[in-house]
């Protein structure tokens, strides 16, 4: 591993990989930017699910620090679903991830390293673009909250909104692959949550191209470029759930450190899922009716992704709300 190393982008997938090269006796330089949000990240969603605690464990972290509430339900509408869920203090464990590191705020000079770690998210900025890229726009709120305890999605067209509850605070938004998701915003309220004074709001992308079409995730140097997280696509595509595949992906970096091709071969198969509920998305998009394999993907991942129980009326009755 004895590499001069620089990571690009110091987000949850950027700072975890810091972390554990740290582990390993290494100091990579970390460059990152200015995030104009009151939170001082680019934030999305603050939930997270199945496999968020082991991953932490392994950067001796204890995820139990980190995580405000807990919930063994998800309301999809008027669905509710068995499952496991989390939301996190995302700002503060990010900042235990990086601590000690000490980003620079200045443009990476590639020529400078032997290895760049793109964790660029969706800016992807030191891989080639992707082609037929799928990107959600999404719009989010952090309000005082109102009581509920619940964590809710609401799914309309092809995106959806949703509420997030974070202690006294609650996570409110919504994304969508075919509108501007501001219209979805009414006076003071969004999806009919209320909106008013609101502790702080952005906008943001996300990348729900999944793994297979947003290749290449090696690029040969010099230097050597290789994506992980969000950058190639390691994200839900059916609900932009990227925390948990993000740190997945730094793992399988790590056990295929000097095997790039192992490492490209290993985050396909891994994530072949994602790849699955991409074109499901895709059927959605379109108005397509789904199929009883589409709706085996979308069981199985469920299952996988928050220990689901969804039956296949509930898939169906999920996706007529895309409609």
């Amino acid at each position: 591993m004895a590499l001069k190393i620089a990571i690009a982008g110091l987000g949850i997938t950027g700072a975890y990989l810091f972390r554990l090269l740290r582990k390993e006796g290494l100091t990579p330089d970390v460059y990152d930017v200015t995030h104009e949000t009151v939170c001082g990240i680019h934030s999305c969603g603050w939930g997270t699910s199945l496999g968020f605690k082991e991953l932490v464990k392994m950067a001796d972290l204890d995820a139990d620090d980190y995580i405000i509430s807990r919930f063994d339900h998800i309301r999809f509408d008027d669905v509710r679903l068995r499952a496991e869920f989390y939301t996190i203090d995302k700002p503060r464990f990010v900042k235990a991830l990086s601590e000690s590191a000490e980003p620079k705020l200045t443009p990476l000079d590639p020529s400078r390293y032997e290895r760049v770690i793109d964790a660029t998210g969706v800016a992807r900025a030191y891989l080639p673009p992707i082609q037929n890229d799928l990107l959600m726009n999404c719009i989010q709120y952090r309000v005082k909250s109102d009581g509920s305890n619940e964590i809710v999605v609401k799914i309309g067209g092809i995106g959806y909104a949703w509420y997030f509850p974070l202690g006294n605070l609650t996570h409110v938004g919504f994304g969508s692959l075919k509108e501007d998701p501001g219209i979805r915003v009414e006076g003071k309220t969004l999806a009919g949550w209320d909106i008013d004074q609101p502790v702080c709001s952005c906008r943001g992308v996300v990348r729900v191209s999944a793994p297979s079409a947003s290749r290449p995730f090696v690029m040969d140097g010099p230097p050597q470029v290789i994506g992980v997280g969000e950058a190639v696509g390691c994200v839900s595509p059916l609900v932009g759930d990227g925390i948990v595949p993000g740190l997945r992906s730094i793992r399988i970096l790590l056990d295929n450190w000097d095997d790039p091709e192992g490492y490209t071969e290993k985050l396909l198969r891994e994530f072949s899922w994602l790849d699955k509920e991409r074109k499901v998305v895709e059927k959605m998009a379109e108005s397509r009716p789904l199929s009883i394999l589409d709706s085996r993907v979308l069981l199985e991942n469920s299952r996988r992704r928050m220990g689901i129980r969804m039956g296949v009326l509930d898939v169906f009755r999920m996706a007529r709300m895309y409609k």
